[in-house]
């Protein structure tokens, strides 16, 4: 499942906890809340410069806010590179996987 950049981080209450997920029943399953399976927030992401383009949270919206992105130099093997970071939310839930980008 390919990530879904949205605008707004959903409420935490909108999911069912895994803790609670695991210890219903299968038959309860069913017409519950999505569950959650991880949130993070204020993850640090980086991408290089050539690959910006390949995903949706680094770039240009002209709709709502716009993070505050920084570049940085590889301290990698391909040293010199020049890559992209930004702080994001991430929601991994039974329903979609969701980067939320954070603004300062």
């Amino acid at each position: 499942m390919p990530p879904t950049t949205i605008h707004a981080a959903p409420a935490l209450n909108s999911f069912t906890t895994l803790a609670d997920h695991q210890s219903q029943t299968p038959m309860s399953f069913y017409g519950a809340k999505p569950v959650l399976h991880y949130h993070g927030s204020g993850i640090r992401a980086l991408i290089s410069q050539d690959q910006l383009s390949k995903l949706p949270i680094f770039t240009a919206s002209s709709d709502g806010p716009q993070p505050t992105s920084t570049v940085i130099e590889d301290p990698g093997e391909t040293s010199g590179a020049a890559l992209k970071a930004e702080n994001v939310d991430a929601f991994v839930s039974s329903e979609y996987v969701a980067i939320s980008s954070v603004v300062d």
